[in-house]
């Protein structure tokens, strides 16, 4: 059996005026069952859930696509919770996706999360959501990246991957290499 393998296929043309390589390098991938709560309003380094995983880039030009599938609850009254997709989430972390830099993320309504989850005024049970979002980060680096997820809420109890009735869910993350 013959193999062919490149690092890159250009036209013999070469690549159109402003575009650049595109292609998938590499896919890592984590299923996380584990269950957790948080009480936290910071979506800085507290309320770190395990959904993180390790890449290490080819080339310091490439992206990062971070695909999250989250299953998520909040408890009591009209709470709200959001989840904020970090680089280097342990450490001092750098945010990207729709929440863009670290300024501006706050606390309750006011997150400039990735994700909002709601619970509905008046409802005193628990309400889940399964929530699905992708961000592109450029690391600039060829050293192992860790990628992950913080949470926050505005008040009360939220819960990863466990609701009422004994339900418990399972998340996951995917990351994967963009050439640039």
């Amino acid at each position: 059996m013959s193999q062919l393998k490149v690092n890159s296929i250009v036209p013999s043309g070469g690549l159109p005026a402003g575009a650049s390589g595109g292609g998938i390098i590499q896919v890592v991938q984590k299923i996380d069952s584990s269950t957790s709560t948080s009480t936290s309003t910071s979506y800085t380094n507290t309320g770190l859930i395990p959904l993180n995983l390790s890449i290490t880039p080819t080339s310091s030009s490439n992206k990062i696509l971070m695909i999250v599938h989250m299953q998520l609850e909040c408890a009591a009254g009209s709470n709200t919770g959001s989840i904020i997709f970090a680089r280097n989430p342990a450490g001092t972390p750098t945010y990207f996706g729709n929440s863009g830099t670290a300024s501006g993320i706050g606390a309750g309504n006011n997150a400039n999360g990735v994700s909002k989850f709601f619970l509905s005024q008046g409802y005193s049970g628990l309400n889940g959501q399964t929530t699905s979002h992708l961000g592109i980060d450029s690391p600039a680096t060829t050293s192992e990246t860790t990628y992950g997820v913080h949470w926050g809420t505005n008040a009360g109890t939220i819960y990863y991957n466990r609701g009422g009735n004994g339900f418990v869910g399972a998340s996951s993350i995917i990351l994967m290499e963009i050439s640039g």
